[in-house]
């Protein structure tokens, strides 16, 4: 795609951070040194495609661990998306940032930083930059939920990502369907709540969001229905699997889904 023609760097930053996040998963610093030696440097970052490109370089610096280039990278970007007001490049910013400075040893900096970010997202209902770093994440998040003085809110939504990043890439992908939902119908784990009080179909649909780690707005979303119905539909679904929270819809989903796949 970049031979073919000489595009405009909203296109190239994009498929640069396709190509890196793909070296950083294989481990491949030695690629990433070489789109480094050659990278475009902006003139500013005063909008979404600057911001990115700036990314992309503090990410090549950290794949080939030159963690004080990357740093110095983010904290220069986040001070202008900070000055603009660019909430979505604030919240991608801070992640990569809590990576950095995860791999750098500096770990209560990193937990401040992923805090941040965390907090940003109940607002932009963005989550994937979180995916997407999941591994240099995870103890980050790890040691957010179990912080006893931290914030309550914060340490629910670093359980809720662990338990979806921690799910294998099919319980990830669930949709509770009417072909799925009629084998979970057949199958023997059904709790008997739900076979003398049968899920709608709706209700099936919900539990599968609530497994994959949706919050009630992204559940609301992606049905697209208001908030409140979505509020009336867990009601229902824990009334009739006798159950209290997410946890436990959670474990009641995961434990259906591994006996009819296994």
């Amino acid at each position: 795609m970049l031979g073919q023609a000489d595009y405009h760097l909203d296109w190239r930053a994009n498929i640069y951070m396709a190509q890196l996040i793909l070296w950083q998963i294989r481990g491949n610093a030695d690629r990433a040194a070489e789109w480094l030696a050659l990278a475009e440097t902006p003139s500013g970052a005063s909008n979404h495609f600057q911001q990115l490109q700036h990314r992309n370089l503090a990410r090549a610096h950290f794949i080939c661990g030159n963690t004080e280039e990357a740093e110095a990278i983010l904290n220069q970007t986040l001070a202008k998306s900070r000055e603009l007001d660019l909430v979505a490049d604030n919240q991608r910013n801070l992640t990569l940032l809590a990576c950095v400075l995860e791999k750098a040893g500096k770990k209560e900096e990193a937990e401040s930083a992923l805090t941040e970010a965390t907090n940003i997202s109940t607002a932009t209902g963005m989550t994937v930059c979180f995916y997407l770093d999941r591994v240099e994440l995870q103890p980050v998040f790890s040691r957010l939920a179990k912080q006893a003085d931290g914030d309550q809110l914060i340490r629910h939504q670093a359980r809720t990502l662990l338990e979806s990043m921690n799910r294998n890439s099919l319980s990830r992908a669930v949709h509770f369907d009417e072909e799925l939902v009629e084998k979970l119908l057949a199958s023997e784990t059904l709790p008997e709540a739900v076979r003398t009080s049968p899920l709608t179909l709706r209700e099936w649909q919900v539990l599968g969001l609530i497994y994959s780690g949706f919050s009630n707005d992204q559940i609301s979303a992606e049905l697209d229905v208001a908030p409140t119905t979505i509020k009336t539909h867990i009601r229902n679904l824990y009334q009739k699997l006798q159950i209290a929270n997410r946890d436990q819809a959670i474990a009641i989903a995961d434990k259906l889904i591994k006996a009819i796949h296994y």
